[in-house]
């Protein structure tokens, strides 16, 4: 995501207010679709973690019903 520190220009009393806000803003854009990410790969794991359970219910039962 970054790849370099921000560089700023200087101004008469700090830095450019417009180019911060303005990296501020990107930043917490990046983020922001950096946790859209995670939360759909949270719930596609959450979702493979189920179909995995039920497939090991599916697989035991199935052996169980070969033993018979």
């Amino acid at each position: 995501m970054l790849d370099s520190s921000p560089a700023f220009a200087t101004v008469l009393r700090g830095y450019d207010r417009l180019q911060v806000d303005n990296y501020v803003a990107w930043t917490e854009s990046e983020l922001y679709a950096a946790q859209r990410i995670t939360d759909e790969l949270v719930s596609r794991l959450a979702a493979s973690e189920a179909n995995l359970q039920r497939a090991r219910q599916l697989l035991a039962q199935s052996e169980q019903d070969r033993n018979l």
